[in-house]
């Protein structure tokens, strides 16, 4: 829940850039395939290739909107001067209890599971890295608590991930904006 490492390279001023472009998302699990075995009190299932698309769309859409809503970057989609290319990637992807409850079945779960995010901005003419940001995440409902666990029931998983997936993209671009301010005010002293 923290604020994230941020990176900005000290000769760069961001106010020279206006617009932003995603490249294609990334999804990587952690370490293996087969992470569920290194964590059998709290099981992680793995994603079918349609989820990962799904997680992928969800991911673009979020950061698409995210990044160039607000004050600071608008969305572009060819190189030029002001344009930073947006290369995003979710890693160490750990899912946990995806299935729905059935029924009248109530699920206590602490959480969905976890993932890194990591995104990269870069010149779009020169292609070098300008800012980088990275944040692990747990990936869990903001609805119902029961003592320190929450109810699976009424909140899907991929409500939580559209949740935190929108949540970082905001602070994402709040980030690049206070840091394209920042640069703004100590010009004028």
């Amino acid at each position: 829940r923290g604020s994230g490492a941020f990176w900005v390279r000290p000769d760069v001023d961001l106010r020279a850039y206006d617009r932003v472009a995603l490249k294609p998302i990334s999804v990587e699990y952690k370490g293996t395939p087969r992470h569920y075995r290194l964590d059998p009190v709290r099981r992680g299932v793995l994603l079918t290739q349609r989820d990962r698309e799904r997680l992928q769309q969800m991911f673009y859409d979020a950061f698409k909107t995210g990044l160039a809503s607000g004050e600071g970057f608008g969305p572009a989609s060819k190189p030029d001067p002001g344009l930073l290319w947006v290369t995003t990637s979710l890693r160490n992807v750990v899912v946990r209890n995806n299935e729905q409850p059935k029924g009248n079945e109530l699920h206590l779960v602490e959480d969905y599971g976890e993932m890194t995010l990591r995104v990269e901005f870069s010149d779009s003419e020169t292609g070098q890295t300008i800012a980088r940001f990275e944040e692990h995440r747990t990936i869990a409902p903001s609805g119902a608590f029961i003592g320190d666990v929450f109810r699976k029931d009424g909140y899907s998983y991929w409500t939580a991930v559209r949740a935190n997936l929108s949540r970082w993209s905001e602070l994402v671009r709040r980030r690049m904006h206070d840091q394209k301010t920042t640069k703004k005010e100590k010009k004028k002293k």
